[in-house]
């Protein structure tokens, strides 16, 4: 078994999917958790961050940035990629559909006008949010299973669950859900009663 060592932040943010992935299949692995006073006087380092970003995860001695890269690496190394052709692009189009919402929320939860910030959270939840939760239902009902892809857990359903959290938690949008009814669900499902759920209950509480 290759020797891991994750570096992020003392957070969940684009690292939690990393540590779901490895606590499921029980691997372990050294989580690494910086302080974000540390990182100006580390991130220079590019032997160690090649692109001056985390997360990375060293494996065997050897780096991989991007996040979003290295879920799929370890998704597919652990088996959570799907076992069919139609789970891997129900898990692919699950992540898209994330980043669209990530690519809308965080501008906005950064904006630093407070005024403005409000009125654009209310409009992200009323009108620009609808169409990804409503598709990320159409994939999620097409199964009729607890998670995305059926009976088991895969790295769609990490992805959807961690960017929920983020709203809920960091963002305090804690009604974002409620129109959605099968995705408020399979948030409190996946916290409550998910092979995960004894993870999530213990792990270190953060701010984001």
């Amino acid at each position: 078994m290759p020797q891991y060592k994750l570096m992020y932040f003392d957070a969940r943010g684009r690292a939690e999917v990393i540590r779901m992935l490895f606590t499921l299949k029980g691997v372990e692995f050294e989580d690494c958790r910086m302080k974000r006073e540390e990182w100006p006087a580390m991130k220079d380092n590019t032997e160690m961050f090649p692109l001056g970003q985390v997360p990375i995860l060293i494996i065997d001695g050897k780096t991989m940035p991007h996040g979003k890269a290295i879920n799929r690496y370890l998704a597919r190394n652990l088996g959570y990629y799907g076992k069919t052709d139609e789970q891997t692009n129900v898990i692919e189009l699950v992540s898209e559909s994330v980043d669209d919402i990530i690519q809308k929320i965080y501008p906005i939860y950064y904006d630093k006008d407070e005024e403005k910030k409000a009125k654009n959270m209310q409009e992200f939840k009323d009108t620009v949010s609808v169409p990804q939760f409503k598709y990320l239902i159409s994939l999620f009902t097409q199964t009729k299973g607890p998670f995305f892809c059926g009976d088991e857990i895969t790295l769609a359903d990490l992805i959807a669950f961690t960017i929920f959290d983020a709203i809920i938690l960091t963002m305090r949008i804690t009604d974002i859900l409620d129109p959605y009814p099968e995705l408020a669900a399979f948030y409190k499902r996946f916290n409550e009663d998910s092979p995960l759920s004894s993870y999530i209950k213990s792990r270190p509480v953060t701010f984001f």
